[in-house]
């Protein structure tokens, strides 16, 4: 059987979404998120999703 055209591929399991999300931090956290952020050389964004990708999986064990 031929492949699907393109436009009715199959979605890759390992694509991302792009989500924005808005949440309110006390200072002190959102400080500290920084300081890691640039320790990891990751964005601050890149850092929370996956600081949060790592919670969610953690809950599922």
């Amino acid at each position: 059987m031929p492949d699907p055209p393109p436009d009715r591929q199959a979605p890759n399991p390992r694509q991302v979404r792009a989500t924005r999300i808005s949440i309110s931090l006390p200072p002190e956290l959102h400080d500290q998120l920084q300081v890691l952020s640039a320790q990891q050389q990751r964005s601050l964004s890149n850092l929370c999703a996956l600081l949060l990708t790592e919670a969610v999986q953690r809950t599922k064990a």
